[in-house]
């Protein structure tokens, strides 16, 4: 589904480091490969993280710079992740966004 080129892009870069010119087509792109319920599958994939970490809703919305309520309507997928909050969500969880967004190179089969 991707090509070869965006997926060596995607896992090589540094880990932190993801301008907003480029983080925005990543979602989209991510849109493509989680289909229509991707707002779900990030929510979900939060709740994950944040519970292996030990990590409470409200130490991640200090973290990150958000309510409490933002958190869990994320989590629940009433809500998007703001294009902005997405690397500092990785950075509590020390992952890249590639990770947090589980792209990998099995996703251009």
């Amino acid at each position: 589904m991707l090509g070869v080129d965006f997926i060596f892009l995607v896992n090589s870069c540094p880990l932190f480091f993801w301008p907003p010119f480029l983080i925005k087509p990543l979602l989209l792109m991510c849109t493509v490969i989680m289909g229509c319920h991707y707002k779900e599958k990030l929510g979900s994939r939060l709740r994950k993280l944040r519970i292996q970490n030990g990590i409470s809703q409200e130490s991640l919305a200090d973290m990150i710079g958000v309510n409490q309520s933002t958190i869990a309507r994320i989590e629940s997928g009433r809500a998007n992740i703001q294009l902005q909050h997405l690397p500092l969500i990785c950075r509590c969880f020390g992952i890249g966004i590639p990770d947090f967004l589980e792209i990998n190179a099995e996703d251009k089969k």
